[in-house]
């Protein structure tokens, strides 16, 4: 079985605003999705939450939810959870057809 390098797959930018909820931390809090790839997405937060090593993220205000886990990290931003697909791929879709936009990696 080849193994594909994550770094080298193809990322489809989309600077789309989501919210993140951390276990024992009280809130949601804003981050920006910077690119999404099959393997997962990079996040960025101006938050200390960015700390967490897994976390809930939402596209939609919560109505869906992906339960992620950090792959690195680097400062606020760091990448994450090889779990993203397909929902994060659908949800994008979603919220980028209700504002006339096309998404695809």
């Amino acid at each position: 079985m080849m193994v594909v390098e994550r770094r080298s797959l193809k990322r489809a930018i989309v600077n789309l605003l989501a919210l993140v909820c951390v276990d024992g931390i009280r809130g949601c809090h804003p981050c920006l999705v910077m690119d999404f790839h099959d393997g997962g997405a990079t996040l960025h937060s101006n938050t200390h939450h960015t700390a967490a090593f897994k976390f809930d993220l939402s596209l939609d205000g919560f109505r869906t939810t992906m339960h992620c886990r950090v792959i690195w990290r680097e400062g606020n931003t760091c990448g994450g959870s090889t779990g993203l697909m397909p929902w994060f791929k659908r949800s994008l879709s979603q919220s980028f057809s209700r504002m006339g936009k096309s998404c695809t990696p």
